[in-house]
């Protein structure tokens, strides 16, 4: 297809997608389950982020969504931010240079913090070998519900772990 076609397309996707029925938003959770994504800097395919922060949204976590951001205000944003996970969405090789500089600045301002990354980058063996530090690759939805789940059951574990000894220690 012509570029201009693809990029109609998508745009009508994200139009779509943004005007969907409010109730599909679940309410602001208050349980740990909180999740930030983002496209890295200069990122043009945001279609798959804006559409797992739906997917996560659906499935009742309060999530924030950043695209469109240079690298100064996403490290700004995340580090002012306490959701736990953070996703991270890069395409290809032309965004991977932007991805490893904010991925580095993360861990630097938010070292606990669960990464999650996805998009075309993730197919790229070498490219992903070659990030440092712990994070979770994400691939499709069938994957994303159950890192989803994963995340859920871990963060239920750590808030009842910090309740316990929070009673304890009064």
């Amino acid at each position: 297809m012509p570029f201009t076609d693809v990029t109609l397309a998508t745009a009508r996707m994200q139009s779509m997608m943004l005007r969907l029925p409010a109730s599909r938003v679940a309410p602001v959770c208050t349980d740990g389950r909180g999740a930030l994504f983002a496209a890295v800097p200069g990122e043009q395919h945001t279609l798959g982020v804006m559409m797992a922060a739906d997917l996560f949204r659906r499935n009742g976590w309060d999530v924030g969504l950043l695209v469109g951001q240079d690298h100064d205000e996403l490290v700004d944003r995340i580090s002012r931010d306490d959701r736990p996970v953070i996703g991270l969405s890069c395409s290809g090789d032309h965004s991977y240079p932007a991805l490893r500089r904010l991925m580095d600045a993360i861990r630097r301002s938010r070292p606990n913090a669960h990464l999650l990354l996805s998009g075309q980058i993730v197919a790229n063996d070498a490219r992903i070998t070659d990030l440092s530090g712990q994070f979770t690759v994400v691939t499709g939805t069938d994957g994303a519900e159950r890192i989803m789940a994963d995340l859920d059951r871990d963060l239920r574990a750590d808030a009842a772990m910090a309740f316990s000894s929070a009673r304890s220690e009064a």
